[in-house]
């Protein structure tokens, strides 16, 4: 689009440009020349303004239009000078790009005090006078690059909000109401995975630390998406490792999802690095400097280190000292863990004070690797559900999965096989038999030569498993194996699934009539895929054909579908459905319009006092708006019913217990009725 000739409120008019598009290179804002290290003249003219465009909508109309939303004055190269380079301006430059300019800078996180009160006309306002510190949102105040230099000045703590892009990740791990031993074996995990990679660094609080935060800096610009991706698999392996930390947590349908706070987020703000009262740990804790008479942050020296490709970094051991020397342990869920490590604390200081670097850390601190661990029966096995799966990946596939190590995998193999009713040296011979026949012998050091030693782990535990017993959700498991041929002592039952098969969608396609397609594209589009997206005529299409396949699966199945099953259903069109809020409104736009309707409402099989923990499960059958597009299915008796009937114990007799008659006997029966009706109508 050409630039847009905007009528101004100034006696002469200004060029205005309609978006960033549009704008030429050689004109700049203010903080855009300041970038390239120039700065506008005093008493300059701007050259030009650009706005963005904002999107309204009129309802009453039902109308959108674009009005013109903020806008900036631009200057040309000849209405500035240049500024002089010193390390501090080239070093906050460089900040800023990093964590300043690649993130949403419409709005901000200030640690303040005061907080938002309603006045006397219902509308909120900021009184400064609350004495209330804390974190406060202001949505409407843009972030600028001289607020980032007061953050790293110390006068201000801000935070900032993600965006599309990104050069960086942090890693918030938290103490606050966390188990003090799940904290530190993370904290422990995640230096051993990332120390030296990824210019990896921490921000901790000099004294009463809630937790610390893990610096990745990238070096270049990238998709935020992508970077949070890459990382959620990264941890996924971490956590196949050790699933003690739970990295992930997982979700309804089997999904995982992070269970550490990751940023940037647009969703949710994080403190800027360099923050007041905070200590980097690079090479070494990173001292303040005196700069216009107070302390604070070194941003020459953080920058120079990022940019250093030799840079050293503090040892394993000394940057786990220095975190732990500093933590609140009071603010921890696990207040009985604090006097034990109240001595470890006061030594960690000492040791990181020494303030060792090494490009190599030493080999010696290194987490407590699962399989290390001493009574493996004490573990708890989140395997609800997904025990046969966790057995067959484990033995058969060689997938650490659920267990992790090999200790856990025998003592989950050995209940499963007291269940299904075997005897104790049978079990022992089958797991053992396992062991030799495991296809990844990375799942435990004692593969493949140490085998001996496995025995008497296999040994102690089934003497425990046979002396103390199961339970009856052990039992119920096994027959549910037993209905569907699954036995855990022979693999070759292990193909066998119990899953329900796929819906067979075979009926008539659906055609809609001008009033319907009105319907699905006014108020079905715009949830499905966006206002303005819905004025495509493609996307209409595909939205019609969506509703139309999922109205046939509804004709065809006749068991419950789940709400949240509505992505899967639809997968073969292109359409996003992985939100909730949206799979919940598409069922409701449908039942409202009575195109399908509840055909039973009811709660899983009963556990957990009569009601299951994951809600309820409904079966949907065609609405009266839609039943006449549908002609009516005809019930068709097959001929294994009739063969069944026959060869039951009721049917095992002849012809002469039965006492049915011959076909020549049944047809002269007839006849002798029928000439008798006849001579007595003739009587009559």
């Amino acid at each position: 689009m050409s630039t847009d000739m905007i009528a101004s409120s100034d006696a002469k008019t200004q060029e205005i440009y309609a978006g960033w598009e549009n704008v030429p290179r050689h004109l700049k804002t203010r903080s855009g020349w300041n970038s390239l290290f120039r700065k506008v003249r005093k008493g300059e003219e701007p050259s030009a303004t650009v706005a963005t465009m904002k999107t309204m909508r009129l309802e009453c109309a039902d109308v959108e239009y674009e009005v013109p939303g903020h806008t900036w004055s631009l200057y040309q190269h000849s209405q500035t000078e240049p500024i002089k380079k010193t390390p501090l301006n080239v070093a906050r430059q460089q900040f800023w790009e990093i964590f300043g300019h690649t993130n949403e800078r419409s709005k901000l996180i200030r640690w303040t005090k005061g907080d938002w009160i309603e006045d006397e006309f219902g509308e909120m306002a900021w009184d400064s006078e609350v004495d209330v510190a804390g974190w406060k949102t202001f949505s409407k105040e843009w972030f600028t690059k001289p607020k980032c230099i007061d953050h790293d000045m110390g006068r201000e703590i801000y935070g900032v909000f993600g965006a599309e892009n990104s050069c960086y990740l942090l890693i918030d791990l938290d103490l606050h109401k966390q188990p003090l031993q799940l904290f530190l074996q993370r904290l422990a995990v995640l230096l051993v995975a990332f120390h030296g990679k990824f210019r990896c660094h921490f921000q901790v609080s000099d004294e009463n630390a809630g937790g610390v935060h893990i610096i990745f800096y990238f070096g270049k610009r990238s998709p935020l998406k992508g970077r949070l991706r890459w990382f959620e698999r990264t941890l996924a392996q971490i956590d196949e490792q050790f699933p003690e930390c739970e990295f992930l947590r997982r979700q309804r349908g089997g999904s995982r999802k992070l269970n550490i706070e990751v940023y940037p987020n647009p969703a949710k703000a994080h403190r800027l690095p360099l923050a007041r009262e905070r200590t980097m740990l690079l090479d070494k804790p990173l001292e303040l400097v005196s700069r216009r008479g107070r302390q604070s942050q070194d941003i020459v020296g953080y920058m120079n280190w990022l940019n250093d490709p030799n840079r050293s970094f503090m040892s394993k051991k000394n940057v786990y000292g220095y975190i732990v020397g500093r933590l609140d342990l009071s603010c921890s869920s696990s207040a009985s863990n604090v006097a034990s490590l109240t001595c470890k604390k006061l030594s960690s200081k000492n040791d990181a004070s020494n303030n060792a670097t090494s490009k190599n850390p030493p080999s010696d601190f290194e987490p407590q690797s699962p399989e290390k661990q001493t009574g493996s029966s004490k573990r708890s096995y989140p395997l609800k559900g997904k025990t046969r799966g966790a057995i067959i990946g484990f033995w058969q596939r060689g997938e650490p999965g659920h267990f992790g190590n090999l200790n856990s995998a025998i003592y989950v193999t050995l209940m499963a096989l007291m269940a299904e009713g075997c005897n104790r040296k049978h079990a022992v011979d089958v797991v053992m038999q396992y062991a030799r026949d495991l296809p990844n012998p990375n799942l435990s050091s004692r593969l493949p030569d140490r085998l001996p030693e496995i025995e008497p782990i296999v040994e102690r535990d089934s003497l425990k498993i046979w002396n103390s017993g199961i339970n009856g959700t052990w039992n119920r498991s096994a027959a549910r194996w037993s209905e569907i041929g699954f036995r855990v002592d022979n693999k070759s039952t292990w193909a066998v699934s119990g899953s329900t098969p796929d819906v067979v969608v075979d009926c008539e396609e659906v055609l809609f009539s001008d009033q319907e397609r009105k319907l699905i594209v006014n108020e079905l589009a715009p949830l499905i895929v966006g206002t303005k997206q819905a004025l495509k005529p493609e996307k209409q299409a595909e939205v019609e054909r969506a509703v139309a396949y999922f109205l046939r699966f509804v004709r065809c199945c006749d068991r419950e579908i789940p709400v949240h099953g509505l992505p899967g259903i639809l997968s073969g069109f292109k359409l996003n459905f992985g939100q909730h809020e949206k799979q919940r409104r598409f069922f409701k736009k449908l039942t409202k319009w009575k195109w399908i309707y509840v055909r039973a409402d009811y709660y899983h099989p009963a556990k957990h006092g009569g009601k299951a923990a994951k809600g309820r499960a409904r079966s949907y059958g065609i609405g009266e708006a839609m039943i006449g597009k549908f002609p009516l299915l005809r019930k068709k008796r097959e001929q294994k019913e009739w063969s069944y009937i026959l060869s039951s114990t009721f049917c095992e007799t002849d012809g002469n217990d039965l006492q049915i008659s011959s076909f020549d006997d049944q047809m002269s029966d007839i006849s002798v009725s029928n000439e008798s009706q006849k001579s007595s109508n003739t009587c009559n």
